[in-house]
């Protein structure tokens, strides 16, 4: 059943919510609501120790697991590898593909081996502790990762450029995402005819696109 979840999540998550919420958001509504998950796990069996009856804070620690997996499934779980595919560049796209992949198996592996041993050593402080690693997750999104939604691959760089940190704040808030302000450049330049838009590719026109987009 959990796999199901998991695999229908996914699925209407890159569908449905992907493009609407962008990345960004994805991964932020994604890490509180693994983090609610976590807590509320982890409290309630530091509050209700285990008795074996199935009360109404057990059955909802059930569901907790579930829900978890669900926030997971359109966050943290698919958009790291469509940010780790839009965000590199041509010539190095298929290594850090690999090296995405391999990092995530790496890290199931040991989640996988250590997650029983803290359970029997730490108990409850095992979802506390996961619990506030998905918060940190959550402030290393907002401060960390730009909104690529929308973007053109060609113009994935110009994220990078300048502040990274004021920039990937600045996209936190929608109406001032810098992915809104260049789908904007490109439709204009496409408006504007080939004149224009061969004009914005020079290294000056470029220059005066990154400086609007880091404009407040």
């Amino acid at each position: 059943m959990y796999g199901i979840v998991k695999i229908v999540v996914t699925a209407i998550g890159l569908m449905a919510f992907t493009e609407q919420l962008g990345r960004k958001w994805s991964l932020i509504i994604g890490s509180i609501g693994q983090a609610f998950a976590m807590y509320y796990i982890g409290i309630n069996q530091a509050v209700h120790p285990p008795t074996g009856e199935l009360d109404g804070n057990a059955i909802f620690a059930i569901m907790c697991v579930y829900l978890f997996v669900v926030f997971y499934s359109f966050g943290w779980g698919p958009i790291p590898f469509v940010l780790a595919s839009e965000c590199s560049p041509n010539h190095v796209r298929s290594l850090l593909m690999a090296a995405s992949l391999m990092t995530q198996w790496l890290f199931n592996f040991v989640i996988a081996k250590i997650t029983p041993l803290m359970l029997d050593n730490i108990t409850y402080g095992t979802f506390l502790l996961f619990g506030s690693l998905c918060i940190i997750m959550g402030i290393w999104a907002v401060f960390c990762v730009p909104e690529t939604k929308g973007v053109r691959l060609e113009s994935i760089g110009e994220l990078f450029e300048g502040s990274i940190i004021k920039g990937c704040i600045q996209d936190t808030i929608p109406s001032k995402s810098r992915a809104k302000q260049l789908r904007h450049h490109h439709a204009t330049d496409e408006a504007d005819g080939d004149g224009d838009a061969s004009s914005m590719k020079g290294g000056d026109g470029k220059a005066r696109r990154v400086e609007r987009i880091e404009e407040v």
